[in-house]
């Protein structure tokens, strides 16, 4: 199997790190109902665990028709959980079951999810996957007036606001 945690989140207020990786088949990490699989191809997951004790509190998966992988984690002013990384098809996450849709199936579009403290997903953004081009979030942040800044990965070309970058090949 492949399963990787790829990243750890700052410590929050209340004392949990949560992480993020990905698996392929079946995980259960330590604790009740901390069951989960993913569909055919990689997974993304997200656990909560706590400093005082290091227990597992949960861990949920976050799958897609696709591959789905968790790359980068913090918590924001408000004690909510962001992870960014990307997937294929369409994603469904939290347990209010909010939804994306890559409309490409063959490229990976990079997906930014806030989740309060019992996975309930409260926003969920995308980034590409309409034009064939790869774009992927590797690492995030958090700044105390609720912004996140993600670092990673595209080909072709990307759009943020107003502007655009294109990549060169020489």
């Amino acid at each position: 199997d492949n399963d990787e945690g790829l990243a750890i989140s700052p410590v929050s207020r209340r004392g949990n790190i949560y992480i993020t990786g990905h698996i392929v088949g079946k995980v259960e990490f330590p604790g009740r109902r901390n069951k989960f699989k993913s569909y055919g191809a990689p997974g993304a997951f997200l656990a909560r665990f706590s400093t005082d004790d290091g227990a597992c509190k949960w861990a949920r998966g976050i799958n897609a028709s696709g591959l789905a992988v968790g790359e980068g984690v913090t918590i924001d002013s408000r004690g909510w959980v962001v992870v960014t990384g990307y997937f294929q098809g369409e994603l469904v996450l939290g347990f209010n079951r909010k939804r994306l849709l890559n409309i490409n199936p063959e490229t990976d579009a990079m997906f930014v999810a806030w989740f309060n403290t019992n996975y309930k997903c409260m926003r969920l953004d995308k980034v590409g996957g309409h034009r064939g081009n790869n774009i992927r979030g590797r690492a995030i942040c958090a700044d105390r007036k609720k912004h996140v800044y993600i670092t990673g990965e595209f080909n072709g070309s990307v759009g943020f606001g107003n502007g655009s970058l294109q990549t060169s090949h020489d």
